[in-house]
């Protein structure tokens, strides 16, 4: 369950720093955030790498997409400011009320 604000606060940020992204659409499955958000409502998103082979002991990936999702995710916390951060919350409670 992705926040949407803090899901376009990502994609700007990869934009930003010239990093080529993908946004995936979900029909199933979930992730462990699904939990926080739920439970605390903590904003959350899901930031994957390309995977080969991903559910056996063996799943392979490109270096450059792991070096580029690692300077995603540098970016996004380091423009994580406490305004920023409590705009993204402020909209996920908004999303929660009209839910």
């Amino acid at each position: 369950m992705a926040n949407p604000s803090f899901q376009q606060f990502a994609a700007k940020t990869a934009k930003k720093a010239q990093i080529s992204y993908t946004r995936a659409v979900r029909t199933g499955g979930g992730i462990d955030g699904s939990e926080i958000l739920t439970y605390e409502g903590i904003p959350t998103i899901c930031i994957g790498i390309p995977v080969r082979y991903e559910h056996t002991n063996y799943g392979m990936v490109a270096y450059q997409d792991f070096a580029y999702t690692v300077k995603l995710v540098e970016e996004i916390i380091t423009g994580l400011s406490s305004e920023k951060i409590a705009s993204i919350v402020k909209s996920s409670a908004t999303l929660r009320i009209y839910s």
